[in-house]
């Protein structure tokens, strides 16, 4: 299962519609008859919208095998040199602006130090209208504590999300789009761990496999199958200046992948066992819900005008914790997002029962949910009247998803409320304080 953020496009008060098609964004805010603001929220960009001139690229490869068709015939590879030559080719980035490291040439600039060193410096050059792309071909690695990262050319050092996403804070990188290029195992492992970072920024990573595989390379081809592919993908599309075209890229990509690496199968003679591990690669985005962003920001005031006012005036800053929703949590309201079987079976076009005693239904029982979840894991900010407000917002985005003619609105906020402190009482966890605040609610 492939999770995404959504992007939240916030409304001014004197906005009647807001669209962002040139960019590639699905998302769209306009006011309807009744003069409320709506929203859609969106899937990762059908493409990416940029200035060549404005962008730059770091490529860090690590040679090694992974697979023994690899080994038959060992060749050195150059995988990102291969992706930045299409790059080039079709104009997407300037050869100039292009940084590549690799281990057998540039051993000592493959430490995590001298990487984040080049990474800060190529992040911090893109201006505003400008894409910087990370590309990584090497291992991936676990790096305990379920957390799994990008390998080094230091043992036991590797380069988690919440790393980059550091870097990416210490650069004050003001690109337009950040997009990530993963050739490793468990590419999804690490493209997901990305959504839980404070990261304020339009991320898009493209993953050789998911969170469960192996990046495969055949020697016979020279390259690994996804870099291979990639470079083919980016040939056969059409590009115009300054538009990365993602999505035809990806629905090219992804089943050649997955054709090429279903034909390996290996022998281990130690275990005597046949093994079959296709790879399929991965798109996903990390954009953070605008107004939750606003929220979380380290400068912003107490509450953000827009079109959840209604819910967003109530967050406040005075002592209260800095809190947001455990993990896992978000991790499952992603899933019932994106499942086929969650709220897209109930906002599924002519079908679309999300209105009414469906709309409230649905509403409560995920924010009855996720109280369960801050219960079990995060016990200590379950009953922060920030959480709920963080929480009913990422509720609200889900729905929007999937039936924007019918959001949630401040009745839905209360309704929610008593089921969501009903889990707190039940659990013997204080309720009082976040109570008062939705009995005192001014809609």
């Amino acid at each position: 299962t492939v999770y995404h953020a959504n992007n939240i496009i916030m409304a001014a008060p004197n906005e009647t519609q807001q669209t962002s098609q040139g960019s590639g964004h699905a998302s769209v805010v306009y006011k309807n008859k009744d003069g409320r603001y709506l929203l859609l929220t969106n899937k990762p960009h059908d493409r990416l919208s940029y200035k060549p001139e404005e962008s730059f690229m770091l490529g860090v490869e690590l040679q090694y095998c992974t697979h023994d068709l690899d080994s038959v015939e060992p060749r050195q590879r150059r995988n990102i040199r291969k992706i930045a030559d299409a790059l080039v080719k079709t104009e997407a980035m300037y050869e100039e602006q292009i940084s590549i490291v690799h281990s057998s040439s540039d051993p000592q600039k493959c430490s995590k130090d001298e990487i984040m060193k080049l990474f800060i410096q190529n992040a911090a050059k893109v201006n505003n209208e400008g894409i910087f792309v990370f590309c990584f071909s090497g291992p991936g690695m676990e790096a305990g504590s379920g957390k799994w990262g990008l390998a080094t050319g230091e043992n036991n050092e590797c380069i988690l999300a919440e790393t980059i996403t550091s870097w990416l804070r210490e650069s004050q990188c003001k690109a337009k789009h950040i997009l990530l290029i993963l050739d490793c195992s468990f590419a999804g492992k690490i493209a997901s761990a990305l959504q839980f970072s404070a990261a304020a920024h339009d991320i898009t990573v493209i993953g050789s496999c998911t969170a469960n595989e192996v990046s495969v390379a055949l020697s016979s081809l020279g390259y690994s199958v996804f870099s291979y592919l990639l470079h083919w993908a980016i040939h056969k599309v059409p590009f115009a200046p300054g538009v990365f075209p993602l999505k035809e890229i990806f629905s090219l990509l992804q089943p050649c992948c997955s054709a090429i690496s279903s034909l390996v199968v290996s022998y281990d003679a130690t275990t005597k066992t046949l093994s079959y591990a296709p790879m399929q690669p991965v798109l996903k985005a990390h954009r953070l819900p605008h107004v939750i962003q606003a929220l979380l920001s380290e400068d912003a005031t107490d509450g953000v005008p827009g079109s959840y006012e209604f819910i967003t005036k109530h967050y406040s800053r005075k002592g209260r914790k800095r809190v947001n929703l455990h993990e896992k949590c978000y991790l499952w309201l992603q899933n019932v997002e994106d499942s086929e079987n969650g709220l897209a079976q109930l906002g599924a076009g002519d079908n679309d029962i999300l209105n009414g005693r469906i709309l409230e239904a649905v509403v409560c029982a995920l924010m009855y949910s996720i109280a369960c979840f801050q219960v079990a894991l995060d016990r200590s900010t379950a009953a922060e009247p920030n959480l709920f407000i963080i929480a009913f917002l990422r509720v609200a985005a889900a729905i929007a998803s999937h039936s924007p003619d019918e959001p949630v609105t401040e009745y839905h906020v209360k309704l929610s409320g008593r089921f969501y402190t009903h889990v707190l009482e039940q659990n013997h966890v204080d309720k009082t304080r976040l109570e008062k605040i939705l009995m005192n609610l001014e809609f």
